[in-house]
């Protein structure tokens, strides 16, 4: 599992994803400024998480993303995206036959959205599939750092 996070901005954010990151095993870690690794707000929460992890700069322009996704499908990756979309699999739903709809496959790059816009539009038409949380209450969205933990989460159950 790869995790892109090259649209997600605050430095706590980048701390935790790092953090989560680690401790389940994701390979390499994409942000746009892999420099925020010094920062205090950064550090406060991953708990030197990044001395564990390949952390590794991506732009979050629409051109070099894609260039990345197409390099990374060529090397076997699908390009899973975190995203609420009109086709976005739910994890963890399952058929009448109680088998699961959808399973992550096991070459991933996942990626996320910015914490207050989602995907941007040229950048989730890049995207192979996305996927989203079930939610039963009213609020909209999940924290991104969390939001990660919960898909990440589900990765490894499905594949360990």
């Amino acid at each position: 599992l790869i995790l892109v996070a090259s649209h997600v901005t605050s430095p706590p954010n980048l701390g935790g994803l790092c953090r989560l990151s680690e401790i389940f095993g994701v390979k390499i870690l994409y942000l746009a400024d892999p420099t925020v690794v010094t920062s205090k707000d950064f550090t406060a929460v991953s708990v030197s998480s990044e001395v564990w992890l390949p952390i590794q700069g991506l732009s979050p322009d629409a051109s070099t993303q894609r260039d990345f996704f197409d390099r990374m499908r060529r090397e076997g990756f699908s390009i899973v995206g975190v995203e609420q979309t009109d086709s976005s699999h739910v994890l963890g739903a399952r058929g009448e036959d109680g088998k699961e709809l959808w399973r992550f496959p096991k070459r991933c790059v996942l990626v996320l959205g910015s914490e207050r816009e989602g995907m941007p539009a040229d950048v989730l038409c890049e995207m192979d599939v996305c996927v989203e949380i079930k939610q039963r209450g009213e609020t909209r969205s999940l924290n991104v750092q969390v939001a990660a933990g919960v898909v990440v989460g589900e990765f490894n159950r499905q594949w360990g």
